[in-house]
């Protein structure tokens, strides 16, 4: 009883946020095609809390996924948000059809994340921002794009509105950790979430 208690304090909290990313006029919310994965997404390691959507465009045509994702890992170091991103990425990419591209780099007390993929035809443009609140958590806010090359525009436009606001913003740490193989476990299951509604209608 307990246990489902906090979880329903942890959904209301999260979704009472507003999403770090403005959505497109006239996109379409699809909440309920991300809950299979949040329900992974929930039981990875380090999980403190977190929250995703999809929006799709009005033509169908094109996915906007969204992702805020709080983590408690070994530290809070650069090396720890750097190895759970290369995770993040590498586990994207085992599930597409060619890995474009991914760069990350800091900038203040935040670091911004950047990969495309490509899956069956699609383009996956992931955006991620990470920052570190003064308790140590790791805060993710990503955004993901998903259409053929020639309808990425106005979701990469919302992308480019990605931010991340923390009252307690702190700085990276120092140190290092095994993180990698958790990014990699999360970066698998965005990748799906990601894809959801474009495969259903043009594969399936």
């Amino acid at each position: 009883m307990k246990t489902i208690l906090l979880l329903c304090v942890w959904c209301a909290v999260a979704s009472a946020e507003p999403w770090p990313v403005q959505v497109p006029s006239g996109w379409v919310e699809q909440r309920a095609l991300a809950d299979a994965q949040l329900g992974q997404l929930k039981s990875v390691p380090g999980t403190v809390r977190g929250d995703g959507t999809i929006f799709v465009s009005p033509e169908g045509d094109a996915q906007l996924t969204i992702l805020r994702w709080d983590l408690k890992l070994e530290s809070s170091s650069k090396e720890t948000v750097e190895q759970f991103d290369k995770g993040m990425t590498y586990g994207s990419s085992e599930k597409a059809t060619r890995h474009v591209s991914d760069g990350r780099h800091f900038v203040a007390q935040q670091m911004r994340a950047s990969s495309v993929d490509e899956v069956n035809g699609l383009r996956v443009h992931q955006e991620r921002v990470y920052g570190v609140d003064k308790s140590g958590v790791i805060h993710l806010a990503s955004a993901i794009c998903t259409a053929a090359p020639g309808a990425l525009g106005p979701c990469e436009a919302a992308q480019a509105t990605l931010t991340l606001q923390l009252a307690d913003a702190a700085d990276f740490g120092a140190g290092e950790d095994m993180a990698y193989k958790i990014g990699y476990a999360v970066g698998g299951v965005l990748t799906v979430m990601a894809l959801i509604w474009l495969l259903r209608r043009f594969v399936f």
